[in-house]
């Protein structure tokens, strides 16, 4: 939380407030996960990888790279829920120290929530190498192609993330 707030000194204030948001978020998350694996080949152009079964491709050099000596792709979304967006809408409105302070532990808790379906992942497929994580947006991977990726996924219905027009995800706290 104090790396996602920029703090590199701390006092006994700010761990105490850290210590009440982190509970408070605690409190109101719900958080949500579902993920799919699929066979993939190369693009029949180098640029980017072709899932199995469906028409969807990830596009790009630099994926095409990272999964380059691979047979599967597990492609993943999580969501700690909208009711952490109103915590947040909230703790803005009324107390901004609480609000970033909020959102920094949100921010802390979505990535905690990545590294635990990463690891059921990883438990489900023993002796198999795994690349890094990889998001739309990251390299060459454009961030427009979220709305098919949660589509793909179902993300709407299982787990209520959606995509706006300008490709963010909602609930905001989502991967």
């Amino acid at each position: 939380v104090l790396r996602y707030l920029g703090c590199k000194k701390q006092n006994d204030d700010i761990r105490a407030l850290v210590e009440i948001c982190s509970a408070e978020l605690l409190a109101a998350v719900a958080p949500r996960r579902l993920y799919r694996v699929f066979d993939i080949t190369p693009a029949v152009d180098g640029n980017g990888i072709v899932l199995a079964n469906c028409d969807f491709v990830l596009p790009g050099n630099d994926i095409s790279a990272l999964l380059k000596d691979c047979k599967h792709a597990v492609l993943f979304c999580v969501t700690l829920s909208s009711s952490i967006d109103n915590l947040l809408r909230r703790a803005q409105l009324t107390d901004m120290s609480r609000g970033v302070v909020l959102d920094s532990c949100a921010s802390t808790a979505v990535e905690v929530l990545c590294n635990h379906v990463e690891a059921e992942i990883k438990s489900q497929f023993s002796g198999c190498y795994f690349t890094t994580r990889y998001s739309p947006g990251y390299g060459d991977l454009p961030l427009t192609i979220q709305k098919d990726f949660v589509q793909l996924l179902d993300a709407p219905r299982k787990i209520g993330v959606c995509v706006t027009e300008s490709s963010i995800l909602t609930p905001r706290k989502s991967v």
